[in-house]
């Protein structure tokens, strides 16, 4: 997510965040993981945001929290504050 002009417009730990996650559209393998405790049910073509260290990995790989489905563009900032 990150932009060139980032750190004129944002603080440094906002650089680093967008500079660390990245958004991907769900496919039915995504739709298939694990995902304990969520709210709102998934559906393909859902975008969701993720870390771009882990989020790809296999689930059980992965950090807690390191890929997340906000239900609402309100919803991202504190998703993005809920990973760990």
């Amino acid at each position: 997510l990150a932009l060139p002009n980032d750190h004129k417009h944002l603080n440094p730990l906002h650089c680093f965040v967008r500079r660390n996650i990245e958004l991907f559209v769900a496919t039915p393998q995504h739709l298939a993981e694990p995902a304990p405790g969520r709210k709102h049910k998934i559906q393909c073509g859902h975008v969701g945001i993720r870390c771009i260290h882990c989020g790809s990995r296999p689930v059980k790989d992965r950090i807690k929290r390191a890929v997340a489905y906000p239900s609402s563009i309100a919803r991202i900032y504190s998703q993005v504050s809920d990973m760990k």
